[in-house]
């Protein structure tokens, strides 16, 4: 399939921003929380940090290939406010970045090889307290791991776990204060809900035969996976049922794309192996656009979020250069606009109310002009009535 570069099927999205500057495939992409900046891991390249109010990327530690390849990254909350980014490489290693109060520069705060040394494949934070948050880290030996992190140099382990014969591609926290955490095996399609404190399973459930990566919406209790061959999935994490299947089209390779929510989980965005960001109407199943990142190739990687009212994606070229694309909905998320309904709706009201207040102080007060003219008519026949000329 041939698409011409940067555009969009239906005009829904337009591109806002061209990131260059990696050499190979990006592997991951992350948001910060209010939106500003984004984070990219590439293979040989390391991390860069981007702002995204100037599209410009910011100085960072410089990448140590003793640690491998970065394979993840994500932003993660400090006690401080200020920025820290947490990555995961090839050979294991998870590394955290934090941002001075003074100047604004990354240092790093803390490397270590966790678990069984192999590829980090997922990463996860929820904040349990302003000053604990708690990291959870997947790699590739079926290792899974919850830390504390207190903001400054040092992860405490909360409990390590292995999963019997299942690699796990995705790992997400469910908004409960660190009691539970999900994984998503890879090869068995399997998510497992496991402890929070000990990493012991509690349930588990297939999703179907192969999982290549999964989002979790906590506020909706919402889980969309790719499910590797016929689309994304989505499903209710409550009753664990499983609600529609999002098409992509015919897959030219059976390897994972990533897919999240966006829009407060009212539209499904998704990579493809043909050049292609799908977006999807969550509740419709209906196709809202088709942005075209590439020609053809991988574009693998995807990450969403909302800013200023707008829903915001980033989409990785997955092959070669690693090109990255920022595009931007042509009209506010739909929560913005039933807010703008509303408040247009209750000012319209508002209007009618006063104007019938209105109307009816002067009902009130011509009846009374009426009522004091009739009076003194009245008056004025008494008066010619009582003293005649």
């Amino acid at each position: 399939m041939w698409f011409s570069l940067s555009s969009s099927t239906r005009g829904q999205y337009r591109v806002i921003g061209t990131l260059r500057g990696h050499t190979k495939s990006v592997f991951s992409l992350d948001f910060s929380s209010d939106g500003k900046y984004l984070a990219s891991g590439v293979g040989g390249d390391g991390v860069k940090l981007w702002d995204l109010r100037t599209n410009t990327s910011l100085r960072t530690p410089p990448y140590r290939a003793v640690f491998g390849p970065v394979s993840q990254v994500l932003w993660i909350p400090s006690r401080s406010g200020m920025l820290t980014v947490c990555s995961g490489t090839g050979l294991g290693y998870l590394c955290l970045w934090a941002q001075s109060e003074e100047t604004g520069v990354f240092t790093e705060v803390f490397n270590k090889r966790m678990g069984g040394g192999a590829e980090i494949l997922a990463l996860a934070y929820e904040v349990l307290t302003p000053t604990d948050t708690c990291i959870a880290v997947a790699d590739q030996s079926c290792f899974v791991g919850v830390y504390s992190f207190d903001g400054r140099a040092e992860l405490l382990p909360i409990f390590t776990a292995r999963l019997n014969q299942s690699i796990p591609i995705s790992i997400s926290f469910a908004n409960t204060k660190g009691r539970e955490v999900y994984v998503f095996g890879l090869h068995d399609g399997t998510m497992y809900k496991l402890s929070g404190t000990n990493g012991k399973v509690l349930a588990s459930k297939n999703l179907g035969d192969k999982i290549g990566h999964a989002s979790l919406q906590a506020k909706q209790q919402l889980i969309v996976v790719d499910n590797v061959s016929s689309g994304f999935d989505v499903w209710n994490l409550n009753g664990e049922t499983h609600q529609r299947t999002f098409p992509r089209g015919k897959p030219t390779h059976f390897i994972p794309r990533q897919v999240n929510f966006a829009d407060d989980a009212k539209t499904i965005v998704g990579g493809s192996d043909h050049g292609a960001v799908y977006v999807f109407d969550r509740k419709t199943g209906a196709p809202l656009d088709i942005l075209r990142h590439a020609q053809q190739g991988l574009v693998q990687t995807v990450a969403t979020t909302d800013r200023d009212g707008f829903s915001i994606i980033a989409s990785g070229t997955s092959c070669g250069t690693g090109l990255i694309l920022l595009w931007q909905a042509k009209k506010a998320p739909t929560a913005a606009r039933r807010r703008r309904t509303t408040l247009t709706l209750g000012t319209v009201l508002g209007a009618c109310l006063r104007f019938l207040m209105l109307a009816a102080a002067c009902a009130f007060l011509w009846q009374n002009f009426r009522d004091l003219v009739s009076a003194h008519i009245i008056m004025d026949k008494v008066r010619l009535t009582d003293y005649p000329p």
